[in-house]
């Protein structure tokens, strides 16, 4: 019938065998199935499988359709695997961090589509939020709500850049092109300070005031992960991700 999934996944299945023998004639092959998962990497440019079977093909719209998700680090979840929301704290010694922002290394993730503004607001003479966490390649906002005329800038590590003096109501904005941590001057205000951190990964997350956060929407798996504080080396570690397993980082 047609449209009918079985219909697809049998056209699949075939052009997935026509693509073995091609392969397979030049000394190549695809990863070996396990009965839900299509290719072992849905990123074309990474094999010689045709583009049919590619990123165009295997879109997450489609993937959803034949019950599998993408996993950006391994190829693809099977049928029943969801991604995770995984819980964390923060603390150095047995006291909360605020000040931190931690994040999982995902290589293979696609490129970043930013679809929602991003805003660092000046506001009574402070940065809000203090830190802000992005994704290499976010366009942040930068409105001045005050008062009074700001200058942001940053001279070091991170995003150099100066926005220049300008009042009340206008607004100025930075791409953050590269992974690091900038931090945020006010050439009028000397006692403004913050802190905007880049992260190349989909997989991140800014601490609150308790020393939590929540890294949302993380396929199952082991990682790598980052953490990054005021004033200390950036630490790292290994994490198994799973369903109801919380994250500890711990600056000792």
């Amino acid at each position: 019938m047609k449209g009918h999934p079985n219909t697809t996944l049998l056209s699949i299945w075939g052009m997935v065998a026509l693509a073995t023998v091609g392969l397979a004639a030049r000394g190549e092959s695809l990863a070996a199935f396990d009965g839900r998962c299509i290719l072992a990497d849905c990123v074309a440019p990474r094999s010689n499988i045709p583009d049919i079977l590619g990123r165009r093909a295997l879109s997450a719209r489609r993937l959803a359709r034949l019950g599998a998700t993408p996993d950006f680090r391994h190829g693809l979840l099977g049928a029943g695997s969801t991604a995770v929301d995984v819980k964390g704290t923060a603390r150095v010694g047995t006291r909360p961090q605020a000040t931190a922002v931690v994040w999982l290394d995902a290589p293979n993730a696609p490129p970043l589509a930013q679809q929602t503004k991003i805003v660092l607001h000046q506001r009574n003479l402070t940065f809000l939020p203090h830190v802000l966490a992005v994704r290499t390649g976010t366009i942040v906002d930068f409105p001045n709500e005050d008062r009074v005329f700001h200058n942001v800038f940053s001279f070091k590590d991170g995003k150099p850049f100066d926005l220049g003096i300008y009042p009340v109501g206008s607004m100025k904005q930075v791409t953050f092109s590269e992974s690091g941590v900038t931090r945020l001057f006010c050439n009028i205000h000397p006692n403004m300070g913050g802190y905007v951190v880049s992260v190349d990964s989909p997989y991140f997350s800014a601490v609150d005031e308790n020393g939590t956060f929540t890294l949302a929407a993380v396929p199952p798996g082991s990682y790598t992960y980052h953490a990054w504080k005021p004033g200390s080396p950036i630490l790292t570690g290994a994490a198994v991700i799973q369903s109801g397993s919380p994250l500890e980082i711990i600056w000792r």
